[in-house]
């Protein structure tokens, strides 16, 4: 599967768009149903080494049809703690065509 990371940005209207930063292609070892979260967990520790990350990080995860449509990082906060902006997370699922979403953090 194609993990793809993106972020958002301002055209030269001011109007949001997504911009890829990172693609990679991701085959977990064993078999997972993808929405599990054995998967999910997996998936982050293993693309973006979630579990060494010495700040809490807030990931997007952004589904559809049960297919990974785009990975974003909504948020790097301190050691214990992150502040999450609820319309930036609806934005970024409307943006990349999701029909569902899945917030993780480490």
């Amino acid at each position: 599967m194609r993990v793809v990371k993106y972020s958002t940005r301002l055209d030269n209207d001011r109007i949001p768009m997504l911009v890829r930063e990172k693609a990679v292609n991701y085959q977990p070892e064993g078999s997972y149903k993808i929405l599990s979260s054995e998967f999910i967990t997996r998936l982050f520790n293993d693309v973006f080494d979630a579990q060494n990350q010495p700040q809490e990080h807030i990931y997007l995860a952004c589904f559809c049809k049960s297919s990974l449509r785009g990975v974003f990082e909504v948020n790097v906060g301190g050691t214990n703690y992150s502040i999450v902006d609820t319309a930036a997370i609806i934005r970024d699922v409307l943006l990349s065509g999701a029909s569902g979403f899945v917030i993780v953090h480490n």
